[in-house]
């Protein structure tokens, strides 16, 4: 597994980022059409394809989907992906059905109860973090009270709260839904610290009572470039 990696501009195609998708995978399969991706074109996904939304397999299917098609896709390690490897290394075989349950991961399963094996491959080699010219990608963000926050991958996954240095370059994440103005604001402000989760799995009908706010519900994708943002309202 590569915990990072370096990632150089493409030629003369576009960067787009796609923010945490939860098991929505028809929402994640119209944004991708709206945008509209090339050969030529890079797509960033920044982690939490699985768990709470109804089609955590289905994501996953889809980016595979996009890499057989020879498009670049460079996915990044969410908590949920951490949060389900470690859950099938330490759990007994019956418990970790049970967090399959709870977490509506069950179609990731094959015939025996097992991860499908290209599930697994898929999940360990997810990197934590990816450096571009113009910005850093990451899940949850960087702890920078650390000597080295570029090796503490715990807070790559889990942080909540951090502040940019001044004369780093912009780090772009999810992890934290985000309401959509707030989002608007930091990208048109062109901020240090942009978060692209709007919660788009909170429009599902059984998260409506763990919604924390009405501002939320949509797949984000930012273009890397130019700053555009195409929002994707939840179809699943």
């Amino acid at each position: 597994m590569l915990y990072s990696q370096k990632i150089d501009r493409p030629t003369g195609g576009r960067r787009i980022v796609i923010g945490d998708i939860h098991g929505c995978s028809q929402t994640f399969r119209a944004l991708v059409h709206r945008i509209g991706l090339q050969p030529q074109d890079q797509l960033f996904l920044l982690g939490d394809y699985l768990d709470r939304g109804p089609d955590s397999g289905g994501v996953i299917d889809f980016v595979l989907e996009l890499k057989s098609q020879l498009l670049t896709v460079f996915p990044l390690r969410g908590n949920h992906e951490q949060m389900f490897l470690e859950s099938y290394e330490s759990y007994r075989q019956p418990l970790f059905r049970l967090f399959l349950k709870m977490s509506k991961c069950s179609n990731m399963l094959d015939e025996t109860g097992h991860p499908k094996p290209e599930y697994l491959d898929f999940l360990n080699g997810l990197p934590y973090f990816y450096e571009l010219d113009t910005c850093f990608l990451v899940h949850a963000g960087f702890n920078f009270d650390s000597v080295a926050p570029l090796d503490d991958y715990t807070a790559m996954l889990w942080i909540r709260s951090f502040e940019t240095p001044a004369g780093m370059k912009p780090i772009l994440h999810g992890h934290t839904p985000t309401s959509l103005s707030q989002i608007k604001a930091a990208i048109s402000e062109k901020s240090l610290n942009i978060s692209l989760d709007n919660g788009c799995v909170y429009a599902h009908p059984s998260m409506q009572r763990r919604k924390p706010s009405d501002d939320l519900g949509n797949l984000c994708a930012l273009d890397l470039d130019t700053y555009q943002l195409y929002v994707q309202p939840y179809v699943d």
